[in-house]
């Protein structure tokens, strides 16, 4: 690995952290925004809005950008988002809200369309209930959601997929096979 590949992947690395912290803020905003208005209020619209345009970013070049909680910390494409002090807020309330739902992760498909962020998110905000939470992952499918797949948290081996993580970001694989 040359010099310039080692600064190549640590600066797509930092940038991926970066949108990371990004994409936890809109989403919690998008989520607390949900709990509140209707998916028709302009309130739900705006937040929508700023979410996509992260997460349109961040699958510009890519197939899916998947963001998934392993022992405590968010990982998106293979990259840990690390919980600064600007995010702690929505970092942790995304922790609970996933934890509560025993959803390990989201993976977003670059085919995505507001109207599936919609819906996705009345299904996955009716899911507070634990009866309801265990369905999440079918109710989803059934509700014709295709471009954002929950990865259950029973999927998730903290360990095994924390020494994955550590040993190769998921962008540095997908770029060695492309």
């Amino acid at each position: 690995v040359s010099e310039n590949e080692l600064t190549r992947e640590q600066d797509e690395s930092a940038w991926m952290a970066e949108q990371g912290a990004v994409l936890l803020v809109r989403l919690a905003a998008l989520m607390r925004t949900a709990r509140t208005y209707d998916v028709s209020n302009q309130a739900f619209q705006n937040q929508m809005s700023e979410f996509m345009g992260v997460l349109r970013g961040l699958l510009e070049d890519a197939a899916e950008a998947e963001l998934v909680v392993v022992a405590d910390y968010f990982y998106l494409n293979g990259v840990r988002v690390k919980a600064s002090a600007d995010v702690l807020g929505a970092y942790h309330g995304l922790l609970a809200d996933f934890e509560r739902r025993h959803v390990g992760g989201l993976r977003f498909l670059n085919a995505i369309e507001e109207a599936e962020v919609e819906r996705f998110f009345q299904i996955f905000l009716a899911a507070e209930d634990p009866a309801v939470a265990e369905h999440l992952p079918q109710a989803v499918v059934e509700a014709a959601v295709s471009n954002i797949a929950i990865v259950p948290a029973s999927e998730l081996d903290a360990e095994e997929v924390s020494r994955e993580l550590e040993n190769e970001p998921k962008h540095q694989a997908d770029r060695r096979s492309a």
